[in-house]
C-alpha cells in the first residue's frame, strides 16, 4: 500500500515537472500571442465621429454610412449633415480621415492633433465587456482599446444653410497569422442628438449595436468573415477539450495505479503539447514547432517510462523507444500543423 502511494507520489511530481516544462517553455518567444494575432497589422484602432463644443445648439444631424472598397482594404464612409445656430463653436472629427474634407460653403477644415478628453475610457469598458460580437478576439491584441484621437477640427458658424460633408474612416482591421484580415469594426461616437441614422451596406450583413453612454451616442459595425471565424473557434475549442481531457486523464491513471501504461502516457502527454499552447491563446513559431516541441516530445517520452516503474530508472533501450515516439509526434506535427500552413 505504501509503494501505491509512493509511487503515486512520484507519478504526480513527474507530470507536475513536465507540465513546468511546458510553461518554462513560452518563455522562449517561440510561442507567443502575436504570432497568432500579428502586431505588425493589428494597430492601435481609433473611433470614428463628431465631437462638438456646443452639442444642444446641434440640430437634424443626419448620418448615412456605406462600405466602399479601396483597393486591398474597405473604407468607413459617413454622410453627414446637420443644422447649427449658435454661437461660433469648434467639431471635432474623431479618428484620421483618410480622405480629404469637402465642406459646403466657405467653412474650411483645420488640421489639429490632440487627444480628446471625455468618457471614452467607460465606452471602451462597455464595447469590450458586452457589446461587440467579436471582443474576445479584439482583446488579444495588446492596446486594443479604441483612441479618441482627433487631427483635424471644423469652425463652426450660425448659418442658414445645413453643414454637409463626407467622412472616410479606416476601420479597425483583425488580423490572423496569415488568412490576412478575418474582421474588422468601426466605432461611431458623438456626443450630440442623433435624428437620422442609416446603413447602406448592399449585400453585406454586418453584426450592429447602437447605444447611449453618458450622454454619448454609440454606434458600431462588425464585418467578419464568419466561415473563417467559426473554424478559428471551433480549433480553440477543440484544443481546450483535448487539453483538460488528457490532463484528467492522465491524472485518473496516476491515481488508479495501472501497469504497463507507458504508451497510453505517451499518447496522452503528446496530446497535451498539442493543446497547451492553444489553450493559453499562443501561437507557435516554426523553429518551435520543428524544435522545442519534438525536444518536449521526446523529454515526455522518457518520463511516461519512470511513471511506469516503481523506480526512477531509465533503461538504454529506453532512449530508443522515446526516439522512435519523438519521430512519430513529428510526422503528426507535419500532418497537422506544417503542411496546412504550407498550403493556406
Amino acid at each position: 500500500m505504501e509503494d501505491s502511494m509512493n509511487k503515486k507520489v512520484k507519478n504526480i511530481i513527474i507530470f507536475a515537472i513536465f507540465l513546468l516544462l511546458l510553461f518554462v517553455s513560452t518563455f522562449t518567444r517561440q510561442f507567443r500571442t502575436n504570432i497568432l494575432w500579428p502586431d505588425k497589422y493589428n494597430v492601435e484602432p481609433e473611433f470614428s465621429g463628431l465631437q462638438f463644443k456646443d452639442p444642444s445648439e446641434i440640430e437634424g444631424l443626419s448620418i448615412s454610412r456605406s462600405i466602399e472598397n479601396n483597393g486591398n482594404t474597405d473604407l468607413i464612409k459617413m454622410d453627414i449633415s446637420f443644422n447649427y445656430k449658435g454661437q461660433d463653436s469648434i467639431l471635432r472629427i474623431l479618428g484620421t480621415p483618410q480622405r480629404e474634407l469637402f465642406l459646403n460653403g466657405a467653412t474650411r477644415p483645420v488640421l489639429s492633433i490632440t487627444k480628446l478628453k471625455g468618457d471614452y475610457e467607460k465606452i471602451n469598458q462597455v464595447l469590450f465587456s458586452e457589446k461587440l460580437k467579436y471582443k474576445d478576439f479584439y482583446k488579444k491584441i495588446p492596446n486594443y482599446n479604441f483612441q479618441p484621437v482627433s487631427v483635424v477640427k471644423i469652425p463652426l458658424t450660425a448659418q442658414e444653410e445645413s453643414y454637409r460633408f463626407t467622412l472616410y474612416a479606416l476601420p479597425r482591421n483583425l488580423f490572423y497569422k496569415n488568412k490576412g484580415i478575418i474582421a474588422y469594426n468601426s466605432v461611431f461616437v458623438t456626443n450630440a442628438r442623433v435624428e437620422k441614422y442609416v446603413d447602406q451596406m448592399g449585400d453585406i450583413s454586418p453584426d450592429k449595436q447602437t447605444f447611449q453612454q453618458n450622454g454619448y451616442y454609440v454606434n458600431t459595425i462588425e464585418v467578419a468573415n464568419r466561415s473563417l471565424v467559426n473554424r478559428i473557434k471551433l480549433q480553440n475549442t477543440l484544443a481546450h477539450i483535448v487539453f483538460f481531457a488528457a490532463v484528467l486523464a492522465t491524472l485518473s491513471h496516476i491515481w488508479l495505479n495501472r501497469k504497463n501504461v507507458s504508451k497510453i502516457y505517451v499518447v496522452l502527454f503528446y496530446l497535451i503539447i498539442l493543446g497547451f499552447y492553444r489553450v493559453l491563446g499562443l501561437g507557435a513559431s516554426m523553429a518551435g514547432i520543428l524544435i522545442i516541441a519534438p525536444i518536449l516530445a521526446y523529454i515526455a517520452a522518457l518520463a511516461c517510462k519512470l511513471m511506469d516503474r516503481d523506480k526512477m530508472i531509465i533503461k538504454k533501450k529506453d532512449f530508443k523507444q522515446a526516439l522512435i515516439f519523438t519521430i512519430a509526434f513529428y510526422v503528426v506535427l507535419l500532418i497537422i500543423v506544417i503542411i496546412p500552413r504550407a498550403i493556406y
